[in-house]
């Protein structure tokens, strides 16, 4: 690590990758130096690039990306993801599952959503309403509803304090908790 001058300059050239593989080298190669927002910027990417032929069939087989999730796990346990990130990661792996690029059925890919459920469970009242709406998106298409586990009261709280947050939450969240799962 170099610190945060480190940080931004290695977020850039992730930002500037064009290819999926070109992320997945970098990401191998400087796991170890990625922070929070590079985790986060890495996956943003990857959600952006899932379209393109190049991009793996199913990427959570891929060890690089694996390294990459079991990261995000470990930041989600010690706090290290706030709020833009977990909504962005979220997104991301949403996107790529949505793209048919990973099976979110994996078992790997299944601990990192409920580190990330976990986790937004904690940063919800600090997202800001696009955050909202990508992490509810994301769960929706990945068949999943944020504190399913935690209980009836946490999602009663959080449909509350969606409601305040985006244009015509109720059709939007109705919608969203039906397709999950969740109550009325």
């Amino acid at each position: 690590g170099g610190g945060r001058a480190a940080a931004i300059a290695l977020n850039r050239l992730i930002t500037q990758e064009e290819s999926p593989e070109g992320v997945l080298c970098l990401v191998a190669e400087e796991l170890g130096n990625l922070d929070d927002v590079n985790v986060a910027t890495a996956f943003s990417k990857l959600g952006k690039l899932c379209s393109f032929r190049s991009f793996p069939r199913n990427v959570a087989a891929d060890d690089r990306f694996r390294g990459l999730t079991v990261l995000a796990r470990d930041m989600c346990a010690d706090g290290r993801l706030q709020a833009q990130a977990v909504a962005n990661i979220t997104h991301a792996v949403g996107k790529m599952s949505a793209a048919g690029k990973l099976a979110a059925d994996d078992a790997d890919v299944q601990d990192t959503l409920a580190a990330l459920e976990g986790r937004v469970v904690l940063v919800a009242s600090h997202m800001v309403p696009q955050e909202v709406a990508n992490a509810i998106w994301a769960f929706a298409t990945l068949g999943l509803m944020p504190g399913l586990r935690h209980g009836r009261r946490w999602r009663l709280r959080w449909c509350g304090w969606v409601r305040t947050w985006i244009p015509k939450p109720r059709r939007t969240l109705r919608g969203v908790l039906r397709r999950s799962g969740g109550s009325r």
